[in-house]
């Protein structure tokens, strides 16, 4: 597909949600899980799992990564090692534990917690993205307007449409949710379902004000160095 061609970080650029999911009961249960995310067209789809053995992560990549079929960019929550392995487009950390890159085109996404994080993230070249919490929305938008060419990409993690509501209005443009906790607040919704719903909460911020954000994003391609989107 056409999106599968373009390059991770101008995919990055012009990203508006990232979704959270565990490795399920069974690697085929993923797999059709990851299917329903890419057709509802999630941007970036991470797999977490504290407590799994390293091979069953390596495993729950594989079919994700087949299900997937580059029509997402497909991430790792894990330590380095791990995920140089399983050779993952994305590797997310807690801001305070980013790495080196495990490869040339790998992204390095950061979860921050708290405003020295924040501001740590935002200018370590290491770190192309973030996930924070809605607590810091007000300090991000002021650090990293997400209309401005430029400025870093930042999700917020959310738990629910409601709140995806609230950061938006404070002026969040990207979200990221974990798929099993929206899914225990709306069980009737398909995995499917819940990312059509948040992005259609973006669509109108983003049509009002990301144009030119996106448009960058294309331009910019992976010509660029590591981290040229900061």
């Amino acid at each position: 597909t056409v999106t599968a061609m373009l390059g991770m970080r101008t995919r990055l650029g012009s990203a508006k949600t990232l979704v959270w999911v565990g490795l399920q009961d069974h690697p085929r249960t993923l797999s059709a899980l990851v299917g329903q995310l890419c057709t509802a067209r999630a941007d970036l789809v991470v797999l977490t799992q504290p407590d799994a053995r390293p091979d069953d992560l390596l495993l729950g990549h594989r079919a994700a990564q087949q299900a997937s079929d580059g029509r997402v960019l497909l991430g790792l929550a894990g330590e380095a090692r791990l995920t140089g392995r399983a050779n993952a487009d994305l590797v997310a950390a807690k801001a305070s534990e980013v790495r080196e890159r495990i490869h040339e085109h790998s992204l390095n996404l950061a979860v921050v917690t708290s405003p020295a994080h924040l501001r740590a993230a935002l200018t370590d070249d290491r770190v192309d993205a973030l996930v924070l919490t809605p607590e810091l929305v007000v300090d991000a938008v002021l650090s990293a307007p997400p209309s401005q060419r430029g400025s870093r990409p930042w999700f917020v993690q959310v738990a629910s449409l409601e709140q995806a509501r609230e950061v938006i209005k404070a002026g969040a443009r990207r979200l990221a949710f974990d798929l099993a906790v929206v899914s225990r607040s709306r069980p009737q919704s398909t995995a499917g379902q819940l990312v059509a719903d948040f992005r259609d909460e973006l669509l109108t911020s983003w049509q009002a004000d990301m144009g030119e954000v996106a448009m960058g994003a294309f331009r910019l391609g992976d010509t660029d160095q590591p981290g040229g989107l900061t």
